[in-house]
């Protein structure tokens, strides 16, 4: 990671972690959240960064700054577990496993995405690694996290429907932090997120 990214997003991460009370809350509920406490950061190489890296549990703040939720805010607990070998192919268009994608971890999360504009997709909160409620992909040099349960469902591929993914920019030991994009048939939400690392 360059320094001067670094730099701001340690400075980010500090900031997110001394409002969440050094991740001692269970959760940073949306009034508790603002705009100025998770600011946007730009996007580095993550070559050399394992989506693995990424396991454990974080305080998550979505910021909303396109679509009808411009301005809002809302945060909640994010949790990453490694996943089973068997479940870390991701299917493909044509049948079988698509080439050099994996989804190494899966999880949850209790942020309430309707409040920055993002639909919802069964339950983000599910741990049930087949359908889990936040599944990490990483594919060609990204990592992307998907949430909910519906567009994670094992065996079933989506061709159209809603999604919110949140696309990994930066990440240290303290956190990760990028932007998020969200929609359905004629509705579209982007934004940008800090997730600070809790606990060990």
């Amino acid at each position: 990671m360059r320094r001067s990214g670094r730099m701001r997003f340690r400075a980010t991460v500090v900031t997110l972690l001394a409002v969440a009370g050094g991740g001692a809350a269970c959760g940073a509920r949306s009034s508790e959240v603002t705009p100025e406490r998770c600011a946007p950061v730009e996007a580095v190489s993550l070559a050399g960064v394992k989506a693995e890296s990424l396991e454990g549990e974080y305080e998550l703040v979505l910021v909303a700054t396109v679509g009808d939720s411009i301005g809002n805010s809302t945060g909640g607990r994010l949790e990453l577990y490694a996943n089973e070998p068997s479940l870390r192919s991701i299917p493909s268009a044509g049948g079988g496993a698509r080439a050099g994608a994996n989804a190494p971890l899966y999880g949850a999360s209790d942020v309430e995405v309707e409040r920055v504009g993002g639909p919802r997709l069964g339950a983000s909160t599910s741990r049930d690694p087949r359908a889990p409620g936040v599944l990490v992909v990483e594919q060609g040099g990204q990592i992307v996290m998907r949430l909910g349960s519906e567009a994670n469902r094992r065996g079933e591929l989506r061709f159209d429907g809603g999604y919110f993914a949140l696309w990994v920019h930066q990440f240290d030991e303290n956190g990760f932090a990028g932007r998020w994009t969200s929609g359905t048939l004629g509705a579209q939400a982007k934004g940008h997120f800090c997730a600070s690392r809790v606990g060990d």
